[in-house]
């Protein structure tokens, strides 16, 4: 999708489908989705589950007859054809303002659609259901929110063919296929102070994961029942006092959660990261993992898992002038690992390995530093945290027998051990094969 000045009467949108070879689908200049005369704004694209795509906007194209800012939809078949008619579908017109629309396919051709509306879009907001035709499902659309809540809408399906709606003043609506409002006329509100939602994730058990930026530009993250009730005793902290706008929130692959920001912590503006199990306990670093530092401006252009429960950020690098991407492993490393000096850390091949009973951890330290040697499964558990404390330049060694924390022996298969000194992480696989061990200290 893109805005396109081919026609000189404004940005008209234009959309393209590129196949796995990079060969373009629709023609040598795309498809058309709009090209009515005033400009169309703030696009927001999915995929319609069918094999082509639902887009919808914000449209000028009405304002010389008294409309201030209205909503626009269309469907385009796997072909590019337009489905919903030409330049698209009215979804909500009028004399007041309708902004920032948001979209949730219905994985059948249809979507549930929601915006702002009011004066500038801070009146409420509205959620309306469309078939795979473009025509409405419900009588009329649903209001789901009020004052504030109207300028920014995030849109979560519910695990059971309904909808989470996220708005800006932390307030959360959750509505059923059929229109109804599930958690009462007020909806569920998060103590969280002045905060407002920046964006979510489903859990895919029903609830969903929310990341809200509070006024003292802080960064947390709740995690939310079907109910609207918090799992947690109260939302984490990631950063405090210096998060920049922009963040992405992703859920991997065993139900944790993800998310990247940029931080200003260290002055200069840095990327971060930290990956959450359901429980809310930070599975890579307090407050976050230091992804990528560097001095210039950034921002977040996107993240994906990296399919074995890590993640894949993507930014822009405004100083260099380039696009950077870094992958962090499900243990917290980066792939490859960042070094804050020449040999800071030095890591021997753990012995044996394939193992049955203890595995030895060598390691070598270039200067005296607080020091963590952990292991974690290859989900990014925590397993055992074999060492912490200060330790002194040079040659260290420490055993892992293969039990948990509570000693309890753990299931063969491979883990990750993980070295965290002088800034720098560093780890390696070990492979348990069973056996006896022997666990110091273990009761008997």
């Amino acid at each position: 999708m893109w805005a396109d000045w081919r026609d000189t009467t404004g940005p008209d949108l234009y959309a393209q489908h590129i196949d796995g070879n990079g060969s373009l689908l629709w023609g040598p200049l795309g498809v058309a989705v709009c090209t009515a005369q005033q400009p169309q704004g703030y696009v927001v694209a999915s995929s319609d589950g069918q094999g082509g795509v639902l887009i919808v906007w914000e449209d000028s194209r009405d304002q010389w007859r008294g409309s201030s800012q209205d909503i626009y939809a269309q469907r385009l078949s796997p072909a590019g054809v337009p489905l919903w008619g030409l330049n698209g579908r009215p979804i909500a017109t009028g004399s007041s303002y309708q902004v920032s629309p948001r979209l949730l396919p219905t994985g059948d051709g249809g979507a549930y659609l929601a915006w702002g509306t009011g004066s500038a879009g801070t009146d409420g907001v509205l959620i309306q259901r469309f078939d795979g035709n473009g025509n409405q499902v419900w009588n009329s659309a649903t209001q789901v929110g009020n004052g504030r809540g109207g300028a920014m809408v995030s849109l979560l399906s519910d695990g059971r063919g309904g909808v989470f709606v996220g708005l800006t003043s932390s307030d959360l609506q959750r509505v059923s296929a059929a229109g109804t409002l599930l958690l009462g006329t007020q909806g569920a509100h998060l103590s969280v102070g002045d905060a407002y939602f920046q964006t979510g994730v489903e859990d895919e058990s029903g609830g969903t994961y929310w990341l809200f930026r509070t006024p003292g530009h802080d960064y947390r993250v709740a995690h939310v029942d079907s109910a609207g009730a918090a799992n947690w005793s109260e939302p984490v902290t990631l950063s405090t006092g210096f998060v920049d706008y922009g963040a992405i929130l992703i859920r991997d692959e065993l139900g944790s959660v993800i998310a990247s920001w940029i931080d200003k912590r260290s002055g200069a503006p840095q990327v971060y990261a930290a990956r959450l199990d359901s429980f809310g306990h930070e599975l890579w670093a307090p407050h976050g993992l230091a992804v990528y530092a560097g001095t210039g401006q950034k921002n977040l252009a996107g993240g994906i898992t990296d399919g074995a429960h890590g993640l894949i950020v993507v930014w822009d690098d405004h100083d260099a002038r380039e696009i950077r991407a870094q992958r962090v492993d499900a243990a917290g490393s980066i792939m490859p690992s960042v070094v804050s000096g020449p040999g800071a850390i030095t890591l021997a091949p753990p012995v044996p390995n394939p193992s049955r009973t203890d595995i030895m951890i060598g390691f070598s330290l270039k200067d005296r530093s607080h020091t963590r040697v952990s292991v974690f499964d290859v989900g990014g558990r925590l397993v055992r945290r074999v060492y912490e404390g200060d330790l002194d330049a040079g040659a260290h060694q420490y055993v892992w027998s293969g039990y948990h924390s509570d000693y309890r022996r753990v299931a063969n298969g491979a883990y990750v051990v993980l070295v965290e000194a002088l800034g720098q992480r560093v780890s390696t696989r070990v492979v348990l094969l069973g056996g006896p061990g022997y666990e110091p200290g273990r009761p008997q």
